[in-house]
């Protein structure tokens, strides 16, 4: 068994809990659930906590998760099922409907049976054209006069969602996925753990805030796109963190997934994958502190692919997948790494007032 987990679809509390187990990744899943003062330790062989949407995290220490050499570590994992999403073309919309040209996705049928997953609806994100920047949940429109019969890819607003504020049409693009949105992680402390706080695709309007992370990953956020995975990340705040050391898999170069040793917001489509859209926008990583990385027994020469924040797209790709990130008023120090490295298919990045001192690296790179 699991040894803790939370089943209910939504509205559940996890407060004082210690949690001593190997092996298992512990899952606070689905919708408007509070994590508060609890304890976490031993994890050597999987995650922290696992979430879902709506999640608040707050004043929780988790230590020792994940080992080098092992994929796993994270202290927040938070990722969308990867083999429910799809991603297309507008056809057409109205104030709240909107139907779709579906090019592509992991599992795009599940679309013309069920829009109510497990733990949440699905929802549809606006990432180019007109109406770019917005999320709806959405449901199936069923066909007047036929009991269970519905339209193939033309959808409606949830009852409880508002209309469209600018209403997309043939020139927007869109992912649909198990939302991942309004999650909260505050004041948590970490220490000793192979990997960082880490939130996979499809985010949106998370804060990530004044948490305490030493010899860890640090923070990851991710966006990708390839042949089988859209994920796109969206309004998303990482601020007043404090970010000391690095975890042991990074000293000995060895990371678990999503290792960042800093802090790093990712962009990222594969090569050969066609644009589908804006996969990374409209973040902020604002007064943090990041210091005191040392490279152990690593050489100079792997060291030099570590950036304390990294902005991380694709050298070869320049059509924008990832923009307007802003980078102010962080501080680096005593790292012998680099310190803020900008990937050239960014655009609109802003960097101001951040301070860099007693960095073995490169200060900057762009």
């Amino acid at each position: 068994p699991t040894p803790i987990g939370v089943g209910s679809w939504k509205y559940s509390i996890v407060n004082c809990v210690e949690v001593y187990a190997d092996g298992f990744s512990w899952p606070i899943g689905y919708k408007y659930t509070f994590v508060e003062n609890n304890y976490a330790d031993g994890n050597y062989n999987g995650h922290g906590f696992n979430g879902r949407s709506h999640a608040y995290m707050a004043y929780n220490y988790i230590t020792k998760t994940g080992k080098k050499g092992v994929n796993q570590g994270e202290i927040f994992l938070f990722e969308p099922p990867s083999t429910l999403q799809s991603w297309g073309q507008v056809l057409g919309a109205t104030s709240n409907t909107i139907t779709l040209k579906v090019d592509g996705g992991t599992d795009g049928q599940f679309l013309e049976s069920d829009t109510n997953v497990s733990y949440n609806w699905f929802s549809i994100y606006i990432r180019d054209g007109k109406g770019a920047g917005q999320m709806r949940y959405i449901e199936r429109v069923p066909i007047a006069g036929k009991d269970g019969v519905y339209t193939g890819f033309s959808y409606k607003l949830c009852d409880w969602e508002k209309p469209w504020t600018v209403i997309p049409d043939s020139t927007s693009t869109f992912t649909i996925s198990c939302s991942m949105h309004n999650n909260t992680f505050y004041k948590n402390s970490a220490y000793d753990n192979q990997s960082s706080i880490c939130l996979y695709g499809y985010q949106i309007d998370n804060l990530v805030a004044e948490n305490t992370l030493i010899d860890t990953g640090g923070i990851c956020l991710s966006g990708i796109d390839n042949v089988s995975n859209s994920k796109t990340i969206w309004f998303n705040r990482i601020e007043n963190n404090y970010i000391q050391g690095a975890s042991h898999g990074d000293l000995g170069l060895e990371k678990g997934a999503g290792a960042a040793t800093g802090i790093i917001v990712q962009g990222s489509r594969q090569t050969g994958t066609e644009f589908r859209g804006v996969i990374t926008a409209f973040c902020t990583i604002r007064n943090n502190v990041i210091c005191d990385i040392k490279k152990g027994t690593a050489t100079d020469a792997a060291m030099a692919d570590y950036y304390a924040i990294k902005l991380a797209g694709n050298d070869d790709l320049t059509s924008g997948d990832m923009r307007y990130i802003i980078v102010e008023n962080n501080v680096i120090r005593n790292v012998d790494i680099n310190g803020i490295s900008v990937f050239t298919n960014i655009l609109g990045a802003i960097l101001r007032n951040n301070t860099i001192e007693e960095v073995e690296g490169e200060e900057l790179t762009i």
